[in-house]
């Protein structure tokens, strides 16, 4: 084996064990105690708050940058989801008012982040984990 091949089999172990503490927050996140203050005047549950210590801050800085969108803006509650292709290392984030009527949609053309899925929801200026709320 060249130093080439270890070092990528080096890389996509940190990947799986990220991908691993990512989902392990997610399975326990089931509610929140207290919210931190984001930019934008956005505030973050205890989980997502770790979602973006391992690296995801521009998740949470996307939904906040769609708040001067009519359409958005005026939704009460959202539902945001982040959709990877891990082999294309791409994405799509989607937002809807939790009937699954499309508020908003990006195209990511690179990210690293990976799980295949994360779900957010953002309500009364809080963004949340799915469990969380």
């Amino acid at each position: 084996m060249n130093t080439q091949t270890k070092e990528l089999t080096k890389m996509e172990e940190i990947k799986m064990t990220t991908a691993s503490e990512i989902q392990e927050i997610i399975n326990h996140s089931t509610g929140s105690s207290q919210y931190f203050k984001y930019g934008y005047g956005l505030l973050l549950t205890e989980g997502v708050k770790e979602v973006c210590e391992q690296g995801c801050h521009w998740i949470v800085d996307i939904i906040a940058s769609t708040k001067t969108i009519p359409l958005v803006r005026k939704e009460l509650f959202q539902h945001w989801v982040l959709q990877v292709d891990l082999e294309k290392a791409s994405g799509v984030i989607t937002c809807d008012d939790g009937n699954g009527n499309k508020l908003y949609g990006q195209d990511i053309p690179f990210t690293d982040f990976p799980l295949k899925k994360i779900s957010f929801y953002f309500v009364d200026n809080v963004v949340m984990l799915v469990g969380e709320y």
